[in-house]
């Protein structure tokens, strides 16, 4: 397989793990791309070894975003969990 397939459909992989309101996202974003989407109804397909450079860029992009996203909230969360535990250990032990 050339790279440039394998580079594909690990967007795709991508794209399919992610939640349908990323998916609208996406196709906001395609649809002001590309003329011509593919819809039925099971959804909206795009083939994208046809689409430009440009958009395979911004797709991995805000792929990229959403999983840095990730990441930060995952550790906002973690902090918060762990402070939560701190104080109320820290508060049952002065009772």
């Amino acid at each position: 397989m050339s790279e440039n397939i394998v580079e594909l459909e690990s967007l795709k992989s991508q794209i399919e793990q992610l939640p349908k309101e990323h998916h609208i996202t996406l196709l906001k974003m395609l649809k002001n791309k590309i003329e011509n989407l593919n819809e039925n109804k099971n959804g909206v397909f795009v083939n994208l070894s046809e689409l430009p450079p440009i958009v395979i860029d911004e797709l991995k992009n805000y792929c990229l975003y959403i999983k840095t996203q990730n990441i930060k909230l995952d550790n906002i969360e973690n902090n918060q969990k762990e402070m939560e535990s701190n104080f109320f250990s820290a508060t049952s032990a002065m009772s």
